[in-house]
């Protein structure tokens, strides 16, 4: 007897993320974040309501994620406003976030990956293995759908395989095709997301690359605009095997704190 009730639009979710954000929390009132690990769940109070904190978001720093319900969510803005005011606290949006996630090499949905159920092409979805998430996979369950294609492709690895690239010049690669050869004659792999980071100071980007050609040249075919007029141009790549920003304090426990300005 399963009872479900849709509760998306009674909770209201705020995320707090960069090297501030525990010092802004604690200065609000949230206690008992200095034992919460990154993944962590936590159930407090801020002004007279219960809040439930989570250490989690989508970047590759400090941060936690925030839920309330929605009729106190404006409070809770002004609660963190009125705490991080000394500490330059800052709304950000959908770009910045977007930014953020790919500097931590952090995959998103429709981007770097499609759903079999929404793809035309049986190989235009991605497997796990393919995602560097084959630990995700268990098979010691006993059935699952895909099972029988997972297990095979597990024993003889993908075909292509999502990689962080560094890549020459300050050229974003977005949508850019990979190539083996500078004269790109033979196609190798494609771009997912791209930019230039101001935080890595680098040329950065995801790209699904042919599994036997990672340690071989890489080269990005770049389109960019200048002076309203279309221009190309070929870069070498280099694949990177640790994250592009991953910091120290996302990670202790507890966090570093952050002296406010005054």
């Amino acid at each position: 007897d399963v009872h479900i009730e849709e509760e998306t639009h009674q909770i209201a979710a705020l995320s707090v993320q960069g090297p501030t954000s525990y010092s802004v929390l604690s200065a609000a009132g949230l206690t008992g974040l200095e034992q919460l690990k990154p993944f962590g769940i936590h159930q407090c109070s801020l002004n007279g309501f219960e809040v439930m904190i989570s250490r989690t978001g989508f970047t590759g720093d400090l941060g936690y994620e925030l839920w309330a319900p929605n009729h106190v969510g404006l409070q809770v803005w002004d609660a963190l406003y009125a705490a991080g005011e000394d500490y330059g606290i800052q709304p950000y949006g959908e770009a910045a976030t977007a930014m953020a996630r790919l500097e931590a090499g952090f995959i998103l949905p429709f981007v770097e990956f499609a759903e079999s159920l929404k793809t035309v092409h049986f190989k235009h979805d991605q497997t796990p293995f393919e995602l560097n998430l084959g630990w995700l996979v268990d098979f010691k369950k006993p059935h699952f759908n895909g099972r029988t294609a997972l297990l095979q492709e597990s024993k003889t690895g993908p075909d292509h395989i999502l990689v962080k690239l560094e890549i020459d010049g300050n050229k974003p690669a977005n949508d850019s095709s990979l190539y083996s050869d500078k004269s790109c004659n033979n196609e190798i792999g494609y771009v997912t997301s791209a930019m230039w980071s101001p935080v890595v100071k680098s040329n950065i980007a995801l790209a699904m690359v042919r599994r036997d050609h990672l340690d071989k040249d890489i080269w990005a075919e770049i389109s960019y605009m200048k002076e309203l007029r279309p221009l190309w141009k070929v870069e070498k790549c280099k694949v990177r095997k640790d994250p592009f920003w991953a910091p120290k304090r996302a990670r202790m426990t507890p966090p570093p704190p952050v002296w406010s300005h005054n």
